[in-house]
């Protein structure tokens, strides 16, 4: 009980009396049973509209991300607010134009290979009727060089949009048939695996880039050895060879087209200077990358890895 006692102007007393609660633990639970209820009100509505708008974006980020892999797939269905469907739409129309002009550079590089190989075919007919033999071979070696060069050419411009489909391929296998297929004397020691590593791949485009790097190996290092590892989603193949290896600049400046480490023409001693940019274009096609260290006993590795989901 609280008392209170005031003396007024005119001398009488004015009293008030008030009960006082006891202190008890009913106010601070049904303050915090009450926040709670506020926070699960504004939380899960809140929630809800970061999942509307959060579901569409990863659908096109997953898209952006696959830009290229996913040929011939479908539109994507708008969703969410309006400026996420706006922006949906707008990517389709983009990916829309983009997949024609690749269709169109396809149409013209095919025409295009179509129209000079058919010359340095007819051309190279005509070479068998020079009489001078030394000079008949050096003809036909240009005009053969000339037929690699626009294959290597025509494959890299085509890698973005390779009609081949994936196949579940035993990769420890591709690359002892690949080693077979360049080595006749022993040069490629390829280290058999603890386990067959199988991938996702597309095999002839597979083929070709460890044919690149193998023909590297040898060329420049005489010999090799190969190892093919599993290890979760990420595949590797590594090439050590036993040459002289890179200057630092070299160890990127390869990959871009037409770089070569031997500085003449002649495609027997320095090939055509596509190759290793074909090896990265068809592993980056699949996920990875290929790239080139020195190794700290001598020599040169190139390691060529596939993101895929293994079996």
């Amino acid at each position: 009980m609280a008392l209170l006692s005031v003396k007024l102007a005119d001398g009488n007393w004015l009293h008030s009396a008030a009960r006082v609660r006891t202190r008890n633990i009913l106010p601070p639970l049904a303050l915090l049973i009450e926040t709670g209820l506020i926070y699960l009100g504004v939380m899960i509505p809140l929630l809800l509209v970061i999942r509307q708008i959060s579901k569409p974006l990863r659908q096109l980020n997953l898209r952006l991300e696959h830009a290229g892999l996913a040929s011939g797939a479908p539109p994507l269905e708008p969703q969410g607010p309006d400026d996420i469907r706006s922006l949906i739409d707008s990517f389709n129309t983009a990916e829309q134009r983009v997949n024609a002009m690749l269709t169109e550079k396809d149409v013209m590089l095919g025409a295009i290979g179509h129209d000079l190989k058919t010359p340095l075919a007819s051309l190279r007919v005509r070479i068998e009727s020079v009489e001078d033999e030394d000079e008949r071979t050096k003809m036909a070696a240009t005009v053969d060089e000339m037929v690699h060069i626009l294959d290597d050419i025509l494959i890299l411009a085509r890698l973005g949009k390779s009609a081949e489909a994936l196949v579940l391929t035993d990769v420890s296998a591709l690359v002892e048939m690949v080693a077979d297929e360049l080595d006749g004397e022993g040069s490629l020691t390829v280290v058999e695996s603890m386990e067959k590593c199988r991938a996702a791949v597309r095999p002839v485009l597979l083929r070709r880039a460890l044919r690149n790097l193998m023909g590297n190996a040898l060329q420049y290092g005489g010999k090799a050895q190969i190892v093919t590892v599993c290890d979760g989603n990420q595949l590797s193949i590594t090439i050590d060879d036993q040459g002289p290896g890179l200057a630092h600049e070299q160890l990127t400046d390869l990959f871009e087209p037409f770089a070569r480490a031997e500085s003449s023409r002649n495609r027997a001693s320095g090939g055509s200077g596509l190759g290793l940019t074909i090896a990265r274009a068809i592993a980056r096609a699949h996920g990875g990358d290929v790239t080139l260290e020195n190794r700290s006993e001598g020599g040169l590795r190139a390691t060529l890895r596939i993101s895929q989901k293994l079996d």
